[in-house]
Order: C-alpha cells, then structure tokens, then sequence
C-alpha cells in the first residue's frame, strides 16, 4: 500500500478521515468521523469512547433473574435481592436491602448469610457505564401488587477477612416509576432510569424488587442490563 506517499493534498484529502473540530480535535465529547470531503461515517470518537451507528463497540450485557418458585417478594415493603445471572438452582435464602421505601439500604452486613449474598450479587472487575436496565416481570397468581425496582452498586470487602462481603456506599444505579400489577393475566415491562451510570472496578452490582402491598402472587423476574466498559 503506497498511502499518501508522494500525493499532493488535493489529490488525496478524500481518503483522510478526521473530526469537525479544527480547534480542539478529539476531545471528551463524541464527534462524527468524516472525510476530507466532509462525509460522514457511523463513527464517532472521543478520548474515552468510540460508537458505531450509535452503538458502544464494547457493548455488554449482564441478567439477573428469579422463577416464581422463589418466592418473591415474600412480604410487603422489603426490598428483596434477585439472583444474578439467573443462577440456576434454589435461592438459598430470601436476601434483604432494608425497608424504606425510597430505596434499598446503602450497606450490608453479612451474618450468616454469606451464600445468600453471592447468589445475588455482580461483581465489577472493570470499570463500566451502565447504559440501560430492561426489566420483565410476571406473577404466577391473581390479584393487585405494586412493584417497584432498583439497580444498585457498593463498595464490597474483598479482602479474605472476617468482614468479607460486606456492601458500603450503595449508590442507585437505575429505578422506575412502580408497577401496577393486576396477576397473572398479563406480563410487564420496564425500561428503568439510570440515575448513576457509572460503576467501579471492584464495586458489585445488585437488583432488588418491592412490593408495596403484602404480595398476592410470586413473580418470576428477568432483568437485561446493557453496559459498556470505560
């Protein structure tokens, strides 16, 4: 391949692709990569990132889910972990993240509950964006719930010691307006706000349901979360 070896710029600017910013160049915001002639490709650049047709290139996606044989949510107002990963197998048992109803407690404390946590959780070796958090739930029973989700990351002990696995500095990666279930009759569907998109290296990720009322079904629930690394 000869390149631009011995080619006059007019000969040849076509064929050099660049970004419209003759000020700064590449920076931290996206820019569309064009031609010399000023025509654009489905690239787009920056110091942290490249998307074609819109798409991250290191697009990911991470699951969590549960069967109604579960038993979730088993009482009202507790926000209740979901396995991660569909983990194949019976929840060991029911892991909670507090009572309040805005969201999930901000740390946890392991007790006795060491194989309840690492069912639920996601660990994070690398840095990564969340960029959406698509969330499918249906009852196995009839009757009214109020449903309500949350994505959340934390700092976690990783260290071997007598506090491994303890969860501090939760932080709400994604939620959504509740869900008005009406049974068994029909499955629902949520595209949640992400409210904290980024997670780092060495945080876990977890995802909870609330029921408002006390539950008059099981719900089997699977959660889609797409994400990037940075």
């Amino acid at each position: 391949m000869a390149g631009l070896v011995d080619t006059q710029i007019r000969d040849s600017y076509k064929s050099v692709l660049r970004v419209n910013d003759n000020t700064n160049g590449i920076d931290s915001s996206l820019e569309v990569v064009e031609d010399g002639a000023g025509t654009d490709s489905p690239i787009k650049v920056s110091t942290t990132n490249v998307t074609v047709l819109d798409h991250q290139v290191n697009t990911q996606y991470a699951y969590f889910g549960t069967t109604s044989e579960d038993g979730i949510p088993s009482a009202n107002e507790t926000h209740y972990a979901i396995p991660f990963a569909l983990s194949p197998g019976e929840l060991p048992t029911k892991l909670t993240l507090g009572t309040t109803l805005a969201n999930p407690d901000t740390t946890y404390t392991v007790s006795t509950t060491a194989d309840d946590l690492v069912f639920c959780l996601w660990y994070v070796p690398d840095d990564i964006t969340v960029s959406n958090v698509y969330v499918w739930a249906g009852a196995d029973d009839s009757g009214n719930n109020t449903l309500k989700f949350h994505l959340m990351s934390y700092d976690v002990v990783s260290n071997n010691s007598s506090d491994g696995g303890n969860l501090s500095n939760g932080v709400v990666v994604a939620d959504g307006d509740d869900i008005a279930s009406l049974g068994y009759e029909q499955a629902y569907y949520q595209s949640m706000t992400v409210e904290n998109p980024n997670v780092d290296a060495g945080q876990v990720v977890l995802f909870t349901i609330w029921s408002t009322d006390i539950p008059t079904a099981d719900y089997t629930v699977n959660v889609t979360v797409k994400y990037h690394l940075r």
